[in-house]
């Protein structure tokens, strides 16, 4: 809420409003009655906070003349006054509410949470939706989930569900959530607070939920109830994605058949080795990611084979044998199973705005697209790069925020290009994360101390990888922004 404290006493109205604030409340202080009959008339305020011994203009008559003015403002009065005669001459002016000095900061917010109750004439929970928010508990909810908001988020997002119907100009956003103290942001921090509440929708699938319409400002979009949760927006993007390139999946399991069947002939080649463990290790990966976790472990115990077992071998043969029949049974039923699934309609996203651009260095197709896919509806925008060879090339066109790499690739391992990506001048600061299914101790650290940023293991979450994504962004950000400061003080620092 807006709110305006009519107190003379500057002690008293610093504890009040930092108390209020707290409480994610905007505050106007005015010193007497008559600057805050003037502040009344030219903002939006829910509530009055009035001393009832001011100068200029006493507070029963400020009630008094409020009233005359303004039916539907609330009005508490706070007096060190404790007779009953003085508070029944309070409530008859118009006030909602008497509280009586010294008073608990605690029952003062507790009662302006009635207050507002009674203004909005509702529960103090308000919900739109699956969207919950709890002003006691300073907590915002989404399908149960908790979501993280900074303090002018939150208070904007409090403004949008106590008015679902309205949409809010800048002037009026303004007007509602900045005291007259703070310095007025401009256009593009109003955009920044929007762009933050999405981006925490964003994390539960709900970023929707949140309306532009452009000349006119913001606010909650209407039929929220259609809105798909966070699992079925997810679930009917990897849907999608399966059906169309499921095929490639059995062709590489075909290749592995295939593999097998030269080695019973008792024939053998390491480029017949290196084919097969190259495609067990998209297959564990691709089979991973759309949540096929049994058939990415099978996988996994075939690269392991191709890779380093002996194929000369009966038994070691026939175990592999095994592996790819039980695999292919195993992923007919998946496919069978999602083919029978409910189906959600998958969401639009190409009105999402692309708030990162990542290069994505993976020679898996399946992979590639299904990330593009995944992660286009947090804001990301997934560049493949399938040959390492135009690296550089690449970096200079599209100027990523960040790499994602494979270790394990044909041409030239992830970790040597992350070496490489550190020595070069220009690319050294790039944001680096590795995205693969080794699972070994030993890798993992390997790729820390060639200068890696973070490492995942797949099947990851989509909205987990997002986050990791927008972290390491932004930490880059505040580094470069703490460098740029470093350097304006050195300039300006008398010399010596």
């Amino acid at each position: 809420m807006r709110i305006l404290l009519v107190e003379d006493d500057a002690q008293v109205s610093t504890v009040l409003a930092s108390t209020l604030i707290n409480q994610s409340h905007v505050v106007d202080i005015a010193i007497d009655g008559q600057q805050g009959w003037e502040l009344l008339q030219v903002c939006p305020y829910d509530l009055v906070l009035l001393d009832v011994m001011l100068p200029k203009l006493d507070g029963i008559s400020f009630c008094r003349k409020v009233r005359a003015y303004k039916q539907d403002i609330l009005i508490m009065l706070l007096t060190a006054r404790t007779d009953q005669a003085d508070r029944v001459l309070g409530l008859d002016a118009g006030a909602d509410d008497y509280m009586v000095k010294p008073f608990d900061p605690e029952e003062l917010i507790a009662r302006v949470r009635a207050l507002q109750r009674r203004g909005s004439s509702s529960s103090p929970i308000v919900t739109w939706g699956k969207l919950r928010l709890e002003p006691d508990r300073r907590r915002v909810t989404y399908a149960n989930q908790d979501l993280t908001l900074r303090p002018k988020e939150y208070t904007m997002l409090e403004l949008f569900l106590r008015n679902p119907q309205r949409i809010f100009s800048r002037r009026e956003i303004l007007d509602r959530l900045w005291s007259l103290e703070d310095d007025p942001p401009d256009e593009s921090t109003i955009k920044a607070h929007v762009k933050g509440i999405r981006r925490a929708l964003r994390t539960v699938g709900a970023e929707q939920m949140i309306q532009t319409l452009y000349g006119q400002g913001y606010g909650l979009s209407p039929h929220v109830e259609e809105l798909p949760t966070k699992g079925e927006r997810t679930q009917a993007i990897v849907a999608e994605i399966w059906q169309q390139v499921k095929g490639l999946s059995f062709d590489r399991l075909s290749v592995l058949q295939a593999a097998v069947n030269v080695l019973k002939r008792g024939e053998f080649s390491e480029e017949l080795r290196s084919d097969a463990a190259q495609n067990s290790h998209r297959l564990a990966g691709a089979l991973g990611m759309f949540g096929f976790s049994e058939g990415s472990q099978v996988a996994l115990q075939l690269e392991q084979l191709f890779e380093s077992g002996d194929l000369t071998n009966v038994q070691e043969i026939e175990r592999t044998d095994e592996l790819i029949q039980y695999l292919q049974h195993y992923l007919t039923l998946q496919d069978q199973a999602k083919t029978a699934e409910p189906k959600f309609q998958a969401p639009n996203v190409s009105d999402t705005p692309t708030e990162a651009r990542v290069l994505a260095i993976d020679d898996d197709e399946t992979l590639i697209t299904l990330l593009q896919e995944v992660l286009r509806p947090f804001g990301v925008e997934v560049i493949p790069l399938d040959s390492p060879a135009n690296l550089w090339q690449v970096l200079d066109e599209i100027q990523p925020d960040l790499v994602l790499l494979d270790v394990q690739m044909p041409e030239i391992n992830g970790i040597d290009l992350c070496k490489a990506i550190r020595a070069s001048e220009q690319w050294r600061w790039l944001p680096i994360i590795f995205l693969t299914v080794c699972q070994d101790f030993q890798t993992q650290s390997q790729v820390f101390e060639i200068g890696a940023d973070d490492y995942l293991m797949k099947p990851v979450v989509p909205s987990v990888l997002a986050t990791r994504i927008f972290n390491r962004i932004s930490r880059l950000q505040v580094i470069q922004q703490s460098a740029i400061a470093a350097s304006h003080q050195d300039a300006v620092l008398p010399s010596l």
